[in-house]
């Protein structure tokens, strides 16, 4: 009876990998259909847009607090997962 626990969590663990395993599948999936085409290894190779710029140039084109929106209104939104 003292393994009982033992048992349970490791179950429970290989349950966890398979379904981070399969989690990966999908994003996988959904990286290659906004990228069709592409060979597997550019779905995750760094793209070096932003790591030329310097960090001041970012900065600048951020706009001051007080022209930013305050409010956001919305209507018939749906979200589904």
């Amino acid at each position: 009876m003292a393994y009982m626990s033992t048992l349970a969590r490791f179950s429970s663990e290989v349950i966890d990998q398979i379904t981070r395993y399969r989690q990966l599948a999908v994003a996988q999936e959904r990286l290659a259909e906004l990228m069709p085409g592409a060979a597997p290894i550019e779905l995750v190779t760094p793209d070096p847009a932003y790591q030329q710029a310097r960090t001041s140039e970012m900065v600048q084109n951020v706009p001051p607090i007080e022209e930013r929106f305050e409010l956001l209104e919305v209507s018939k939104l749906g979200y589904h997962y």
